[in-house]
């Protein structure tokens, strides 16, 4: 792959991630939404999690023909699921942002990332030969569907469906769990870059080296178990939201400036997405006042 950073396959990715910010600034304002203070962070899950999305939306056409080993090979017409999936992607970005038609959006996306659960993830995590990563994007995975189906759930909550907070309580236990597994996963590899365990590592050039590993796992550790306990859900999950956050700042921006490619663009948005899926966890037990 070529590491220009104007060569398609890094330039086209970075040019969607900022018009998409900046969309993303837009849609704040004209929806009056709040950002002031811990609660108001929360709010900002959704675009924190769907601004990646367009982003890897751009990454299925610019690299599309890449990307057919990731599609089962009892698929047919293998490259049509590869472009279909990228619109799939563009446009839940753009439904959930503007929240037009949300519930069924979010729905979608998320059944679609349970899909990929199934048909990928757990294939993969159960061969003998797999490698200790692979198990991450499982947890990983399963993460993203969750958020997608508990933005739903928790529009349904706003809009006076009392069934939605069984739901909202599930999916976001759930969630708690990938928590505990990336600190725990994090803890074995301290080394790499913090919040979703993978082999990318923290370069020298970044003071703290493995420490910023060894705190993040008892942070998520601790945080993930928190949400796991109702009295302290919504704060547990803001607070590992707002972790995530700071570490994007500190660590994944700079790495993602000093590389100027796609992994760099791709481990930055990853995370990003994590974030909020866990702002989305806390903004859904605002939702049922808890």
């Amino acid at each position: 792959m070529n590491n220009s950073f104007f060569a398609p396959t890094n330039f086209w990715p970075y040019v969607t991630f900022g018009v998409l910010t900046v969309m993303a600034v837009v849609a704040i304002q004209r929806q009056r939404q709040s950002v002031r203070g811990w609660e108001g962070l929360a709010g900002l899950g959704r675009i924190f999690y769907v601004v990646p999305m367009g982003v890897f939306s751009a990454e299925h056409f610019t690299v599309g023909k890449g990307m057919i080993p990731m599609v089962p090979s009892y698929m047919p017409w293998r490259l049509f699921w590869v472009y279909f999936v990228g619109v799939a992607l563009i446009a839940a970005t753009l439904s959930i942002m503007w929240r037009v038609q949300l519930r069924l959006s979010a729905s979608l996306l998320g059944l679609m990332f349970l899909l990929f659960v199934v048909m990928n993830d757990v294939p993969g995590a159960l061969s003998a030969n797999a490698p200790w990563n692979v198990k991450v994007l499982l947890v990983r995975e399963t993460a993203f569907a969750c958020a997608a189906l508990l933005l739903a759930a928790t529009d349904f909550a706003r809009g006076g469906h009392g069934g939605a907070k069984l739901w909202i309580g599930v999916l976001s236990g759930i969630i708690a769990v990938t928590a505990i597994l990336f600190g725990i996963e994090q803890f074995f590899h301290p080394a790499s870059l913090p919040v979703i365990p993978l082999p990318k590592t923290i370069p020298d050039w970044m003071p703290g080296g493995n420490a910023w590993g060894y705190f993040t796992s008892v942070a998520m550790v601790v945080g993930g178990i928190g949400m796991l306990v109702p009295p302290f859900t919504r704060r547990a999950a803001l607070w590992l939201g707002a972790l995530a956050v700071f570490l994007i700042v500190v660590i994944y921006l700079p790495v993602m400036l000093a590389s100027r490619d796609i992994v760099g663009l791709n481990y930055f948005t990853d995370t990003m997405v994590y974030a909020g899926v866990l702002l989305i966890a806390a903004d859904a037990q605002l939702a049922i006042g808890s």
